[in-house]
């Protein structure tokens, strides 16, 4: 794997190229965020915060994995995320069988 750029996918984005030729990172989410908010200072942050955004070209999420800010609206922006994506195939076919499957269930020794 290596990472190139592909103008017309866009300016300064990097893309995953595989040897078959696809590009994964085109079908990944991205989540900005900006952990140890509770590190520094609120002008510190700030600065941070904008250095971030102009870099990432998207509003990060400010966390602190040490006081638990902004946690729970991090967790709720990845549940929309991840709500608002299309199922693949093999997810749907995963979950219809995981329904008809009773996973309380001692499994079956193999026969043989």
């Amino acid at each position: 794997m290596h990472r190139e750029e592909f103008a017309n996918y866009g300016e300064n984005t990097a893309y995953d190229v595989y040897a078959d030729g696809t590009f994964k990172l085109t079908d990944k989410i991205e989540i900005v965020a900006l952990n140890k908010i509770d590190a520094v200072d609120a002008d510190e942050l700030k600065k941070q915060k904008d250095r971030l955004k102009r870099a990432a070209k998207k509003t990060p999420l400010l966390l602190s994995g040490a006081t638990g800010a902004g946690v729970k609206e991090a967790l709720r922006k990845l549940a929309d995320l991840i709500a608002e994506q299309p199922v693949s195939n093999k997810a749907k076919s995963a979950v219809e069988s995981a329904a008809t499957e009773e996973p309380w269930a001692a499994p079956t020794p193999p026969q043989g």
